[in-house]
């Protein structure tokens, strides 16, 4: 209706504000019922501005009986919040009748308002009766609103035991008409038939369904089910899931994701995460990774952007996931298409995880899940599967005090995760009793109901005190400083970590393996969470172990280093949310910086004296327009990272750092010259030049750094002056690791230096014997990552002496073989793959235009990734029987042993991967890209990986073979398939 009736300052203020006519919505009425809450607990005359919730609080606490004080004071808050959020100027930010009824039936204890319940309920009835006099004439449906209303008002106490009635009544009011069957209880009220009621009386024109869940369906069941039938419903665009930090949300939006692999609802399914404080820049960089669009360019503007992943949407059904939304975002200006929900028969979704549900107001949720703790029985049960049945039988008080424990634990999934791993093998009560008193504390009087952050970090914070000494706790916090949900590859967290001297070995193989340890026990402990697959390192896609912090470990990491709420600003974290001009940095307090992956082009002002600062991490960002002279004021600085900057040159005030231990230059690809005056960082131990332009550190710079430990200059081209750099590397006494880019003939000097990471670059050589190779020390011992570019090269000979035990690649973990015009396949003499390369786990084989086939590599019993890159001439790759070329005692039977990752990539002639005798007992991705002639795979009912989760392939190659396929191996594959291309 728009007639319009009520009192001045009751009235919502669209009704007076410009002249308009509006229609009078549900979303008035909550205003007026915002601003009667606040006069009750406020004892003022509304005006527009909303009350100070300390100075109410502090109003009512001489009002309240001590007995049951705090327990009303956080009712009286959760009150005065509802009422600001009821009253807010915006009618989309106002929550719905049901959210209030939610929130008030979710408080413990539920006597609402109880001490004030006796003032207050008299004055809501009658503030009601004056709304129904308003509204009288609005459409029936209204009068549902009235009956939940009545019912609700008529006694408070009673809204959380009919809470769940009221929330399926309420279900009426969406713009959808979806209603919810109501399950009867043993007895039905005056109140619950009122609101059946109203419920048939919309039957004749609803659609109606009824949520089936099954008493014994867990929370996290009954949320996925409700979820994805959320995603079906065509009506619904925007789906928003909110709850409390560590409650689950984001493994439910996982599992939504999970749930639809192979599912053919949507074209695409795109899953990104927007931290606190995230640009729309870097929101749209993630979307358009995941759909591939190779004309997005990360220079380009934010409209260029958003008409690029607009284009490719618009007719596309797809469903965007986003993970932990702080704040509104325009999607519209990411470039999603709207309108959302169901257009010309093309599914638009979104769902998105928030952790406050003013935020589903703000984004337009047309259907929310509140994401609740687990249940008592549940948090027990998953508090025992972490601690361990054994712990648990060692001493029956155990179980008892672990009942204890969860119950102050209040439910919540992660604490219980954390605190459960933490109490493993815990068989001293004592230790269990200081547990329980531990979480006693973590909850305070003055603590936020509405707000369980600070609660939840008190109370995992007993999961990093527990851990074993100072050392694990500052390698712990040390992982905050990536963005939040980045999967950080385990071999770049180790390099930081030594790199800081947190973990120190006599030799880098040792300290690579101690730092491994050091992330298991913390996976242990629940705050790291360790896995494997494809991630971007260094601006490449490849398979990697790695780590990865849950948002809220990583909130409480940052959190304890700043002093636990005191705010004490000795580490500034804004890393991988996009640029931002308007942000500034308390330079003389701050210890640690990182503003690594932002897009950066410049530094903020250093506008006062950073004389405590000792480390700044600036990774991944676009610093063509840093301003050098800034650097000298960072006097004190130990460890800096300008890797994949877009540095022109290094700037001769860098050289001024004289207290630089770990200085990280790489990818930086203009980079031609190193200053002499870089001889001057005497004490500098960790210098990392790979994948710059350098070809030669000036003659006695090397020298001049006595304290290095590793230096890394696997440059895009090989040094110039290689004997002499190799001479000068062997002066250095501590050296424990070298990374070099040469050519064959100098590498004899560096026979006896520790040589990690080595690539062989030579136009000339015709024949390579990797014998000579291997009878340089550091190839048996600490070669790590071997790469060999020979464009004129017409063998590899593996000779019979290298058949011998003591004479293989101990320590290699890596080979790339690439650049070979000429070369066909390796001569292997009788020499086994598998003792040559016993440690072998990836190799990559790129441009190798002659090569017909690569069956050695099914034999290394180590192997996990294989990428294939440009080799045209081959057909099929893997090849049980090959002629006379043999790999010496080799066990025929059991090919690819270890292999989890395949990937082809423009091979113009590929028709097969292998034999149907090559098996691939852990293959878990197949990829293919630009391979058109494929036309089988080597897959029947007999010989099915059965850890395969992803197959990659083009339209065509899949229409070709799948009629081949036996309908066994079509089924398993179907699922897993991604497809792309078309007919």
């Amino acid at each position: 209706t728009k007639n319009m009736a009520g009192t001045l300052g009751y009235i919502a203020p669209e009704f007076h504000s410009g002249g308009d006519i509006y229609t009078i919505t549900k979303k008035s009425d909550i205003y007026s019922l915002g601003v009667i809450i606040i006069e009750m607990l406020t004892g003022k005359k509304w005006y527009p501005a909303y009350p100070d919730v300390d100075k109410v609080l502090e109003s009512w606490m001489n009002k309240l009986g001590k007995s049951q004080r705090v327990t009303q004071l956080k009712q009286i808050r959760l009150c005065i919040e509802l009422g600001i959020e009821c009253t807010d100027g915006n009618q989309a930010n106002r929550p719905d009748t049901p959210d209030i009824i939610n929130r008030l039936g979710e408080t413990e204890n539920a006597r609402i308002m109880t001490g004030v319940s006796s003032l207050t309920v008299p004055q809501v009835q009658r503030a009601l009766e004056k709304l129904e006099d308003a509204t009288k004439n609005l459409l029936p449906r209204r009068d549902i609103v009235h009956l939940m209303n009545d019912s609700a008002e008529k006694n408070v106490t009673h809204w959380q035991g009919a809470a769940k009635n009221l929330r399926a009544a309420q279900e009426c009011l969406n713009d959808n008409h979806h209603i919810v069957a109501v399950e009867s209880g043993p007895s039905i009220s005056v109140e619950d038939c009122n609101l059946r009621e109203a419920q048939e009386c919309h039957n004749h024109n609803l659609h109606i369904s009824a949520v089936e869940s099954s008493p014994s369906m867990s929370v996290e069941d009954r949320n996925l089910q409700e979820a994805l039938k959320l995603i079906k419903d065509d009506l619904v665009g925007v789906i928003g899931i909110w709850g409390p930090g560590g409650v689950g949300k984001t493994h439910l939006l996982n599992n939504i994701k999970n749930s639809l692999d192979g599912n053919t609802t949507f074209n695409y399914v795109v899953q990104v995460t927007i931290s606190r404080g995230c640009s729309v820049e870097k929101i749209q960089t993630d979307i358009a990774q995941q759909l591939n669009l190779d004309e997005f360019r990360k220079d380009s503007d934010v409209q260029f952007r958003c008409r690029i992943i607009y284009d490719f949407l618009k007719k596309r059904s797809f469903l965007i996931l986003v993970d932990d939304l702080w704040d509104q975002i325009d999607l519209q200006a990411v470039g999603i298409p709207y309108p959302l929900g169901i257009e010309n028969q093309l599914r638009r979704k979104v769902v998105l995880t928030t952790r406050s549900r003013k935020v589903c107001g703000q984004m337009e949720v047309r259907k929310n899940i509140k994401v609740v703790c687990l249940q008592e029985d549940e948090a027990w049960q998953l508090f025992k599967e972490k601690v361990g049945h054994e712990t648990f039988s060692y001493n029956p008080r155990i179980e008892d005090l672990g009942k204890e424990l969860v119950k102050e634990m209040k439910g919540l999934p992660l604490a219980l995760v954390t605190i459960g791993k933490t109490m493993y093998a815990k068989t001293d009560t004592a230790k269990w009793e200081y547990a329980i008193e531990y979480m006693k504390q973590s909850w305070y009087v003055k603590d936020d109901p509405l707000d369980m952050e600070r609660v939840v970090f008190r109370q995992v914070k007993f999961s990093f005190d527990s851990l074993r000494n100072n050392i694990l706790r500052k390698c712990f916090l040390t992982c905050a400083l990536w963005p939040e949900d980045q999967k950080i590859p385990r071999e770049m967290l180790a390099r930081c970590w030594i790199g800081l001297g947190l973990v120190d070995e006599p030799e880098i193989k040792s300290s690579y393996i101690t730092a491994y340890n050091l992330m298991g026990e913390l996976s242990a402990a629940c705050l790291l969470e360790e896995d494997h697959g494809i991630i971007m390192y260094n601006e490449y896609l490849e398979m990697h172990d790695y780590v990865k912090m849950h948002d809220v470990v990583r909130d409480m990491a940052l959190w304890i280093a700043c002093g636990c709420g005191k705010n004490n600003s000795k580490w500034f974290v804004r890393a991988g949310v996009g640029w931002d001009e308007k942000f500034s940095i308390p330079w003389s307090q701050v210890e640690r910086v990182s503003l690594m992956m932002n897009m950066l082009s410049e530094l903020p002002p250093v506008d006062s004296n950073p004389c405590h600062m000792r480390m700044l991490c600036l990774g991944n960002n676009f610093l063509s327009r840093l301003q050098y002279h800034e650097i000298r004021k960072f006097t004190s600085l130990t460890y800096l990272d300008l890797s994949f900057s877009q540095l022109h040159r290094i700037p001769e005030e860098l050289c001024s750092l004289a207290n630089l231990e770990h200085l990280d230059l790489s990818g930086n690809s203009d980079i031609e010259v190193v200053p002499h005056c870089f001889g001057g960082l005497i004490k500098l131990k960790f210098l990392y030049l790979e994948e710059t332009r350098i070809q030669m550190l000036p003659k006695g710079v090397i020298s001049k750094l006595q304290a290095l430990l590793v230096i890394d200059i696997r440059t895009l081209r090989p040094v110039s002056e290689g004997i002499r750099m190799l001479l000068e590397l062997g002066t250095l006494p501590n050296l424990k690791a070298v990374g070099i880019h040469v050519g064959c003939a100098v590498l004899r000097e560096g026979a006896d230096l520790p040589i990690r990471y080595l690539i062989l670059e030579d136009h000339e050589t015709r024949a390579l014997n990797l014998s000579d190779i291997l009878s340089h020390n550091f190839a048996r011992r600490t070669l790590y990552e071997l790469t060999i570019h020979m464009a004129n090269l017409d063998q590899i000979i593996i000779r019979q002496e290298l058949a011998l035990p003591s004479c293989c690649f101990g320590a290699l973990n890596q080979l790339q073989l690439s650049e070979f015009d000429n070369l066909r396949e390796i001569t292997w003499m009788e020499t086994c793959p598998a003792s040559l390369f016993p440690k072998l786990t990836c190799l990559f084989v790129e441009y190798w235009q002659e090569l017909e086939h690569l069956s050695w590599a099914m034999y290394l019993p180590c192997l996990e990734q294989l990428n294939i890159f440009n080799c045209n001439a081959m057909q099929q790759p893997f090849v049980m029987h090959h002629g006379d070329n043999k790999f010496g005692e080799q066990d025929s039977s059991k090919t690819f042993p270890c292999l989890k990752y395949l990937r082809f990539s423009w091979c113009s002639s590929l028709v097969s991967i292998g034999d149907p005798d090559v098996t691939f007992p852990f293959l878990e991705r197949l990829e293919f890209e630009h391979c058109a002639e494929l036309k089988s795979l080597p897959f029947n009912m007999d010989n099915l990986p059965g850890n395969l989760q992803f197959v990659q392939i083009d339209v065509k190659s899949w229409e070709r073979m799948k009629g081949e396929l036996e309908e066994g191996v079509k089924s398993f594959l179907e699922p897993k398939l991604k497809l792309y291309g078309v007919l």
